[in-house]
């Protein structure tokens, strides 16, 4: 012990280590001025910090193993000893990633772009008056706020969904920054006493914690809606954001006519976030759109909020089409109140595209783009669509631009997994399905039928009938789970299971005259009916299904697969003239589901036929010219 302090002693390991921590914590306090001073990346920080913390234990190694022989050459076991902390400090530095890093890693962002400082993030507001009955102001003021910024072209605003789970007041705001994808954070709080409001407000550089701009306005709640519209052009501002004369003109206008009616709107959004998958719930928030329509007819936000109502009663609950004729109805009134409402623009789509007027749709969507270009739902609406209409570089590239904004998005991923399947690149589609479900890992959600979907394209169908089963048991009751299990069941090869899927299915639904939604429903339960045997019930079946498929075609419908479909139906009842008809049809709606048609029981015989064998033929020539498309544009912007 008296030879290790003696030798302690003389190298002076103490007296190294003391200075060498003195000129360390000096370095740092340099590196910190620069970096908010220049804008340093934080991994150049962490990188830095994991350096100087290297150099520390290599100044004490050398110290000990010098003494007090300062001439002396370095020896083999030294070099070795420097060269394990070289190691050490770069195994460090990969486990110590920035936020931004942990966020962007593959499994849930395969080739994620860097974030510039114009991609924000409005958090939620805090309310500070300790009266929880503020708590729909604070969000109201949230909304608009962030609605506002959410129509400047040149900002990319992350969605309202992604940002409500950042509501906890102590947020490190690096970590949350690098998890939304955003390099710029405006947060705010609100105290209310009596009439009066005081609502201050901040943007904060994620990477450097810095702030960009702030302020604070004491104002009457009368005023409210001119705060919005300051607060939109002062972040605009700070961000070098050009406004176009229609941005300017949008920002000029108040978001309500008054705050009374404003305030229901509020309520009602409140009441419409918690879910549309029941009826009670749509008819509260019906009720408060109409209280604040009696008290403003012309109000066009409350219209158009009242036609997604309608809509989504039909989209969500199936409660027929009545309800999107009502929607569009609605959403009309309020573009006529309002030209330039994004939100009555996106209601229409919805409309058209849930009566399968997709033309109407695409257009419509694309209408609210242009007013407000980080509307999510519109994009990913225009992602789905293109990927029915076999435009899938189209539906990749809108996809891709729902998710930069809503980096939280169920199901984005999915459609992306199916999209990059449905062009043959599997190894894509994997990652993506694969980042889906990580997601829900992280969140703790099921994600049964995205393993399903895996499956299915890989070929595996066992392992994807096993995951459809678990599908059924966790979503009890949902017709479209049973009968993606009876489809999987028919294909794996067991008529007897998809059978009973597929009767369960119809069951659920209740009515078969309006099964649009059930994509091949009745047409499988023929198919496992006659492959057990059974022709005449077999006959019925497809006779029901091409009755229905007929009903949806004499209503223009524009979905390829429902002209698909009718082809599977046609061949089954013996008519292989009308279902190459059909098949045609569907080819020049833009069907391209070369792996349905390959793989579907129902188009085995008239796979055979070689006018389909032609089609099919075209379909694999034009998808592999997409994918070549995808694959030069992705090269060209980083992504692969």
């Amino acid at each position: 012990m008296k030879t290790l302090q003696e030798h302690i002693r003389r190298s002076r390991l103490g007296h190294w280590a003391l200075a060498y921590t003195g000129g360390a914590w000096l370095t740092l306090q340099v590196v910190d001025v620069l970096a908010d001073q220049f804008q340093w990346p934080l991994r150049l920080q962490q990188s830095i910090t994991v350096i100087l913390v290297a150099g520390l234990l290599v100044t004490v190694v050398l110290a000990w193993y010098h003494g007090e022989k300062g001439h002396q050459r370095f020896t083999a076991a030294e070099l070795l000893i420097i060269g394990s902390l070289l190691l050490l400090a770069g195994v460090t530095l990969r486990v110590l990633r920035s936020p931004g890093d942990v966020a962007a890693r593959p499994e849930l962002w395969p080739s994620r772009p860097v974030s510039p400082p114009t991609v924000v993030a409005v958090l939620p507001f805090h309310n500070l008056s300790g009266d929880p009955a503020d708590d729909p102001l604070a969000s109201g003021l949230h909304e608009d706020i962030l609605t506002q910024l959410s129509g400047i072209a040149d900002l990319t605003v992350i969605s309202r969904r992604s940002v409500l789970e950042y509501a906890e007041e102590n947020r490190n705001l690096r970590e949350v920054g690098a998890e939304l994808g955003a390099r710029s954070l405006l947060e705010g709080s609100i105290r209310r006493d009596g009439g009066r409001l005081r609502f201050t407000v901040q943007l904060i550089d994620a990477v450097t914690d810095s702030h960009l701009w702030a302020q604070t306005y004491d104002r009457t709640l009368e005023d409210v809606f001119e705060i919005q519209s300051e607060v939109a052009r002062q972040v605009s501002a700070a961000l070098e954001a050009t406004l176009t004369p229609d941005e300017n003109r949008r920002l000029g206008r108040p978001v309500a006519p008054g705050t009374r009616p404003w305030a229901l709107v509020q309520r009602a959004r409140a009441v419409g976030a918690r879910g549309a998958t029941d009826l009670a719930t749509h008819a509260e928030e019906e009720r408060l759109l109409r209280e604040a329509l009696v008290l403003d007819p012309e109000y066009a936000l409350a219209r158009a909020m009242l036609s997604l109502n309608f809509a989504n009663r039909s989209w969500n609950l199936g409660m027929g089409m009545e309800w999107a004729d009502s929607a569009r109805i609605e959403a009309r009134r309020a573009i006529e109140l309002q030209p330039d409402l994004a939100t009555a623009h996106y209601a229409l789509g919805v409309a058209y595209h849930e009566q399968g007027f997709l033309d109407g749709a695409e257009a419509s969507y694309h209408t609210a783009i242009e007013m407000d270009p980080n509307m999510v739902e519109a994009h990913r609406a225009l992602g789905r669509i293109a990927a029915v209409r076999g435009r899938f570089g189209q539906a990749i590239a809108h996809l891709r631009d729902a998710l930069v904004r809503e980096p939280r998005g169920f199901d984005i991923r999915t459609q992306l997994g199916h999209a990059y399947a449905a062009l043959g690149d599997l190894d894509s589609a994997e990652q993506w399905f694969e980042a889906e479900l990580e997601l829900r890992r992280r969140i703790g959600s099921a994600a049964t039928e995205v393993e399903a979907w895996a499956h299915w394209w890989a070929g595996r169908l066992e392992d994807a009938t096993v995951a459809a089963a678990g599908d059924v048991r966790l979503r009890s009751g949902s017709p479209v789970a049973a009968v993606g299990l009876a489809e999987l069941e028919l294909m794996a090869g067991d008529p007897g299971e998809a059978l009973r899927f597929a009767s369960e299915a119809l069951e659920l639904a209740g009515d078969e005259e309006d099964l649009a939604y059930l994509f091949f429903a009745t047409t499988t339960l023929g198919a496992a009916l006659r492959q057990l045997g059974d022709t005449a019930a077999a006959r019925l079946r497809f006779e029901a299904s091409r009755a229905s498929l007929l009903k949806e075609v004499e209503q223009q419908d524009q979905y390829p697969l429902t002209y698909l479909e009718l082809a599977a139906v046609e061949e089954a009842l013996g008519r292989r003239p009308d279902a190459l008809r059909w098949a045609r049809r569907a080819f020049d709606l833009g069907s391209r589901h070369v792996h349905l048609i390959e793989s579907y029981p129902a188009f085995a015989e008239l796979r055979r036929a070689p006018e389909l064998r032609a089609i099919l033929e075209a379909m694999r020539e034009d998808v592999a010219r997409q994918r070549e498309r995808v694959l030069q544009s992705e090269r060209a912007a980083g992504l692969r």
